[in-house]
């Protein structure tokens, strides 16, 4: 009796023996699969990244197509006194800063009326932009 209780024993012992090595076996899976869970999620946001700078690219390259410098100085654009000195005064000193902001961002500095942001209007499109191109 006692042989087959020490074989019923080392039976049992392999036996947990390789319960223990399966358990390790499915933990080590279960971890990589949290890991490629986590590679998943990291690789999605660099693609969302790579799309916005893919898109501030062709934003640029396409404002660069217009060969419309926009770092072209207020001084140096062909404005009216009032509305280079209006724009002085709110601290826009390039046609890029001009660009930048919409209708009703330039309403808001001091002096500048409906007729003075027609020209402002007037004269962004003659050079193929148009106000409020935030992403230049």
């Amino acid at each position: 009796m006692e042989s087959k209780e020490i074989s019923l024993k080392q039976a049992t012992e392999v036996i947990v023996a390789n319960l223990s090595s399966i358990q390790q076996e499915k933990d080590k899976n279960h971890q990589i699969l949290i890991e490629l869970s986590e590679l998943g999620t990291i690789v999605g946001e660099i693609s969302f990244r790579l799309e916005q700078v893919s898109n501030r690219i062709k934003m640029l390259l396409a404002a660069a197509s217009t060969h419309t410098p926009l770092a072209i100085p207020l001084e140096d654009l062909d404005l009216s006194e009032r509305a280079y000195n209006t724009l002085k005064a709110a601290k826009i000193n390039t046609l890029g800063e001009i660009v930048k902001l919409d209708r009703h961002e330039l309403l808001k500095c001091r002096n500048l009326g409906k007729t003075t942001l027609a020209e402002i209007e007037e004269f962004v499109q003659s050079k193929g932009l148009q106000l409020g191109m935030k992403n230049i």
